[in-house]
Formats: C-alpha cells, structure tokens, sequence
C-alpha cells in the first residue's frame, strides 16, 4: 500500500484518534508517559487529531483534562515497605510472576480499586462523547479492564503494550479479583473492572518490543500485531569530555527493577579498580521503602562522598548529563529493553554498561553497543565498567555503532511514519 492509498479514507477530514492508557500523576513519572506523548505528537504532525487521555489532572494545556476527572492508579501497597529489607525482597522474587501480580494487586488499599473504577466509567464517557474514528489504548498500567471495555465499546481498537497484554491473557486470577472487589467496593466496582480481554476481542496490537509481542501470541493472541519501537530525540549530541575522570551516571525511577541497588552494592570494588569514581544517581521519587534501602545501603559501604542524589531533570537537561560523565549504567529487568534511557544515553554517545539481554535484542549486544554483565554476579559488573573506563577503543566502538543503530532505527520520525501508516491501515480496512 502507497502512503496515498493509506489516505484515501481520510481525504475529506483529518482522521481522529483516542489515546487512552494509565492515568499518570505528572508529565514527569517515567518513561512510558514521555512516549505515548511522543506517539500523539508524532501523530498530529502526520495530520491526526489526537485526544489523549493518560494524565491524572490537565495535561499540555488541554482544558478538557480536568473535566475527565481521571484518578491516578499509581499508589503504593502494603508490601512496599519491604523493599528496604533485602532478604525479604529476595525470597520475594523468587515467588512465581502470577502469585507477585496477585498478591501485589491484593494488597493496595481501597482507594486504588475506587480509583481504577472511577477511570472505567470516565473512559466510558469519553467513549461515548469523542467520536473517534480509532482507539489507541495502552494497555501497561491502565486500570484493570480497560482493555476489555474499549474493545467492547469502539470498533476500531488497537492496543498499545510492553509486557501488559501478555500479563493480562495470562492472568486468570483477574477472575478471583474481580470477586474479591466486589465485595471490597461493593456498589462502586465498574462492571469492567478486572475483566480480562479475551484474544478474539481485539482487531490490532502494537509492541514496544519483538520480544513482548512474542510473549502475547505464546499467551493466545490472535489479532495481527506489529513491533513498532518507541523513538527518541536526535539533537546533535553536545561534546564529550575526553579525559576520563570516573564519573559513573544512572537514570531512573527509585524501584527495584530499575537496578540502582545493584550499582551500590558493586561501587566499593568499582572504587577499588577507579580510585577516583563517583556515581551521580538522576531518580524519581519512587518508593519509599526503597528509597530507604538506597539510603541505608549508601550508609552500609561508606559512599556518601561519592554517590550523589540528584531529583529528575527534563528530557534536554540530560544531554549535559550525558556529556559531562564517563559511563551510562544500565539495568532492566526485560530479556529485550527498550528504555528511553538506554537510546537516549545511546544518541548522545555516551558509552554504557548494561545488564545481559537475550540474543535477538537490538539495543543490548555485548561488545558491541555496550559492555553486558550478569545481574546475579556482581563481580561482571564490575569488571565491565573497569573494562570500558580502561579501554578507549572499547568505548569508541561501542558508543559509535549505539549511536548508529538509534539514529537508524529509533528515531521519532520512523516511529511517527509506522504508527500513521498501521493507524490509515486499520481504518481503511475497517471503513
């Protein structure tokens, strides 16, 4: 199909999208907000009128935004505190996926559950009121059965996932929660809330990953479904500083699957190989329960003269950042990771140390856009950031190859371009 026959539905009027998805407190969370504003931006450039509902208050000026009265779902439970103890977070991972999900779930307060079903019935509304011609909807971190509501309520859908849509075709237990609510909310429980999609329901789906979209079509899905990876910004990276000087750089929000605890615990036999190291942590809020372990363990090891706390910082800001420090160290929990932070570190050119992904991910490959280590020994890890801080062909390589397969795959503009082009496809196919 030409991109002119892609448009032919559209000739008379701009086609209209919704976006829905979480209900994020603040334009500055994480990564996921950023890029499904990157994706309703791109879109509008490509001549969509797009109404995104994915903010807990007004966002980017729209003042319907208030009156959606979404209500974040992105509150703490009871096992948070635990994240402070480390034994206890141990032998808590080694719980099996479905039993962490659910108990997890089980254990926010009410207010959570009250809040999902506020934000059923306010999509429900915006449903009914929007008129769009195609629904986008995110499926990671809505509230549960937003999926299965859209699908019933709009024809043309497409699903928008990282691991979310997996998780839910295979969490069963929706249907022991869905009871639990019930009697915990009684009347106030939305028809939907906790109402699994089931895979004939959805027409498309989108992935952030090869590797996530894989895991959907092992968990039954049977719409078709694409890999379309978010992008990033391409400025031109700023100059480096070429003399190194020890500065170890992480971004990220204060949870544990972002890794931070990991680099602490391995910074006393870093400091051991670079007497002069420093780490400069960029985070979120987060947790507080791991935001004390991050504390205590700084107390533990001696490093607070050389670890610094700093809040997050805007998108442009980091690309000082970038610049200013050495190496990138990276942590995801994902066999693929497609973080914001990872190619946006990539682009500026800076050289990072990421944890082992599997053998088809694109952005993690060892020795060649960065060095790998192995999360469960942290002795790799060390040696990785000694090898790249010792080795400048090392670092010119790797960072010269991220840099080209970022600025060759992950731009803004080819993520805008997939996603117009699958979006004409599914309403022309589906007049």
């Amino acid at each position: 199909m030409t991109p002119a026959d892609a448009r032919n539905w559209s000739d008379e009027k701009s086609p209209r999208v919704l976006l829905v998805g979480p209900a994020f407190p603040n334009q500055e969370m994480g990564g996921l907000p950023l890029a499904l504003n990157d994706v309703a931006e791109q879109l509008r450039r490509h001549g969509w009128e797009v109404d995104a509902a994915i903010y807990a208050t007004a966002a980017n000026g729209d003042p319907r935004g208030e009156t959606r009265s979404l209500r974040s779902t992105f509150l703490s439970n009871r096992l948070e505190p635990w994240q402070r103890w480390r034994a206890l977070m141990n032998l808590w991972l080694a719980l099996p996926e479905n039993i962490r999900q659910f108990t997890s779930i089980l254990t926010r307060p009410n207010s959570y559950f009250v809040n999902a079903s506020n934000n059923l019935q306010a999509i429900e509304q915006i449903l009914a009121s929007c008129h769009a011609d195609l629904v986008l909807v995110c499926v990671d971190g809505s509230a549960p059965g937003t999926a299965a509501l859209v699908a019933e309520r709009h024809p043309r859908v497409a699903a928008i996932s990282l691991a979310g849509l997996a998780n839910e075709l295979n969490a069963q237990w929706w249907d022991w929660m869905r009871g639990i609510v019930a009697v915990r909310l009684r009347s106030q429980a939305h028809p939907f809330l906790f109402r699994r999609v089931l895979p004939h329901q959805l027409r498309y789906a989108v992935f952030a990953s090869r590797h996530w979209q894989g895991q959907a079509t092992q968990a039954g899905l049977k719409a078709p479904s694409h890999t379309i990876y978010f992008g990033v910004p391409l400025p031109e990276p700023l100059p480096r500083v070429t003399n190194m000087r020890g500065r170890l750089l992480w971004v990220g929000q204060m949870t544990r699957n972002k890794g931070l605890h990991l680099f602490l615990e391995a910074l006393p036999q870093i400091r051991k190989r670079i007497p002069k190291v420093t780490l400069t942590v960029v985070a979120t809020e987060g947790l507080p329960g791991y935001r004390e372990l991050v504390r205590s363990m700084i107390r533990k090891y001696n490093l607070q003269d050389i670890v610094t706390i700093l809040p997050p910082v805007p998108r442009s800001a980091l690309r000082q950042l970038y610049a200013e420090h050495d190496i990138l160290l990276f942590y995801s929990i994902y066999a693929e990771p497609v973080a914001l932070v990872l190619m946006e570190a990539y682009a500026a050119g800076i050289p990072v140390v990421s944890s082992k992904a599997n053998g088809d991910a694109l952005l993690a490959q060892d020795q060649v856009t960065c060095l790998c280590y192995d999360p469960r020994r942290i002795e790799t890890l060390v040696d990785a950031v000694a090898r790249m801080y010792n080795n400048a062909e090392m670092r010119r390589i790797v960072s010269h190859r991220a840099q080209e397969i970022v600025r060759e795959n992950f731009s803004l503009a080819a993520m805008g371009d997939a996603y117009d082009r699958l979006l004409h496809t599914i309403i022309n196919e589906n007049p």
